[in-house]
C-alpha cells in the first residue's frame, strides 16, 4: 500500500522522473533498445520497456501520493505550532486551499506533457 511507505523528500522521486522522461525521450527517438535483427531479442527488449514502464508509473503514483500527503500533514503541523487552538472551519478550508493547488499543478503537468508530446 501506498500509505505505508512516506517518502517526505519527493523531490528525489521528482528527479527520477525527470530523468527518465529524457531516456524515454532519447529512447523514442534513437531506439537504443530496439534491434529487430531477431524476434526472440524483440522480445527482450520489449519486456525490458514493460518492466520500465511499471517503474515509471510506481513513481509516478509514489509522487501523487506522498506529495498529496505531505501536503495534508503540512497544514495540520501548521495550527498544531500556533498558541491559540484555530476555528475547524478555518483548518478545514486551508486544507481545501492546499489540495486545490495540488490538483491544480497536477492536471498542468498532465497538460505540458502532452503538449511536449505533441510537438516533439
Amino acid at each position: 500500500r501506498s500509505s505505508d511507505l512516506r517518502i517526505r523528500h519527493v523531490e528525489i522521486l521528482t528527479a527520477l522522473q525527470f530523468m527518465n522522461s529524457i531516456a524515454w525521450f532519447i529512447q523514442a527517438k534513437l531506439l537504443y533498445l530496439g534491434d529487430s535483427s531477431s524476434e526472440s531479442q524483440e522480445l527482450k527488449f520489449a519486456f525490458i520497456l514493460f518492466v520500465w514502464m511499471v517503474f515509471v508509473g510506481l513513481l509516478g503514483g509514489a509522487s501523487y501520493v506522498n506529495v498529496f500527503y505531505n501536503l495534508l500533514e503540512k497544514t495540520k503541523q501548521g495550527f498544531e505550532d500556533e498558541a491559540v487552538e484555530p476555528d475547524p472551519m478555518v483548518l478545514k478550508e486551508r486544507r481545501q486551499l492546499c489540495m486545490n493547488f495540488g490538483s491544480l499543478y497536477a492536471v498542468a503537468g498532465i497538460t505540458m506533457g502532452c503538449l511536449v508530446d505533441v510537438i516533439f
